[in-house]
């Protein structure tokens, strides 16, 4: 029984999660983000300025490649390079106000769907999923950093 509903959860989330990004709007005023640019920008936005290797290394990309995705999005002027303070060596990765913008405007969307679906569960289920959510989460986490 405990396998099965591992397999029942993790095919549910799998659907949310698929749901989630084919409803997403990443298309603002006529340009197109890539999941791949969503994440960049979203890692950006989250952890604030970045490495390309950084980058790199929560995409699990090499740093030539994550440099190539960083170009794309400087073209589209979302996101800018700036000399490290540090290491004349090193380029830190920073969201510019578009990109912020870009980002803020896609999250609101995000956040009104969801709040429209979520709030058809009640107070109680509510803050049982959250609950069972976060301590799903911190036991993920607990493993991943003993592993």
């Amino acid at each position: 029984m405990e396998q099965e509903s591992v397999v029942m959860f993790f095919e549910s989330l799998q659907r949310l999660m698929r749901m989630m990004r084919q409803s997403r709007p990443w298309e603002v005023d006529g340009l197109s983000i890539t999941r791949v640019q969503r994440f960049i920008l979203s890692t950006l936005t989250t952890q604030g300025p970045c490495t390309i290797g950084q980058l790199a290394e929560r995409l699990d990309v090499r740093p030539s490649t994550m440099s190539t995705m960083v170009d794309r999005l400087e073209l589209a002027h979302l996101v800018r390079r700036k000399t490290s303070p540090d290491d004349a060596r090193v380029k830190i990765v920073e969201l510019t106000d578009e990109g912020s913008a870009i980002v803020e405007s896609v999250r609101s969307t995000i956040m009104r769907e969801l709040a429209d679906s979520f709030t058809q569960l009640t107070e109680a289920e509510q803050h049982t999923f959250i609950e069972l959510v976060r301590k799903l989460s911190d036991i993920l986490q607990k493993q991943h950093e003993e592993n």
